[in-house]
C-alpha cells in the first residue's frame, strides 16, 4: 500500500521534551505556554491516551483525498458496468429472443458517455511530415489513393455498425 506521508517518531512530544519546552518558557517556539493541567489528573498519562478529534483530522485536509479515491473508484464502476451492458446489448442480434437479466440500473442516465467511449484517444505528432521525393511521387499516388480508399472503408464499415438503440 502507498503511503502519502511519513511519521518521524524523534518529532513526536513525550514527557522529556514536554519538561524541556516548558522550561524555555518560550511559546513561539515550543507552542507550549504552561503546563497542561491533565498531567496532575492521577492515572492518566497525556502522551499515551491521546484523544483524537476526527473533524479537525479531516478539515486539515484527510478528507479531499478519502473521498477523491471513492470517488474515483465509484465512477470507474459506473463506467464499466455501463460499457459491459452496452455490449451485452450490441451483441443481442435482430430477431433473437431477448436475454432473461435485470438491465442495468443507470443505462438510461450514463447513455451521454457514448461519444467519449467509441472514439479511441486521438494523439497528435508535433514531428513535420517528410517531404516526398520527385521519383516517390508516382508512385505516392497509387499507394494514397489505395490507402484512402482501404480506409474510407474501413470507416464507413464501423460508422454502420454502431447502433445504441
Amino acid at each position: 500500500m502507498l503511503r502519502q506521508f511519513h511519521e518521524d517518531t524523534s518529532l513526536l512530544r513525550n514527557m522529556i521534551n514536554y519538561r524541556e519546552d516548558i522550561e524555555k518558557n518560550n511559546i513561539s517556539i515550543t507552542g507550549i505556554k504552561e503546563e497542561c493541567i491533565w498531567l496532575k489528573v492521577e492515572h492518566f498519562d497525556l502522551f499515551s491516551q491521546v484523544g483524537v478529534d476526527i473533524m479537525h483530522d479531516l478539515n486539515e485536509g484527510v478528507i479531499k483525498y478519502i473521498l477523491m479515491t471513492v470517488v474515483q473508484r465509484r465512477w470507474k464502476n459506473l463506467r464499466a458496468c455501463f460499457s459491459r451492458e452496452l455490449r451485452s446489448q450490441k451483441e443481442v442480434k435482430s430477431g433473437q429472443a431477448a436475454p432473461k437479466r435485470k438491465h442495468y440500473v443507470y443505462y438510461e442516465k450514463l447513455l451521454f458517455l457514448i461519444p467519449s467511449m467509441d472514439q479511441p484517444n486521438e494523439t497528435f505528432s508535433n514531428a513535420a511530415t517528410a517531404p516526398v521525393s520527385e521519383d516517390n511521387e508516382a508512385l505516392g499516388e497509387d499507394e494514397s489513393s489505395s490507402s484512402s480508399t482501404v480506409t474510407r472503408r474501413a470507416q464507413e464499415k464501423k460508422k454502420k455498425n454502431i447502433t445504441y438503440e
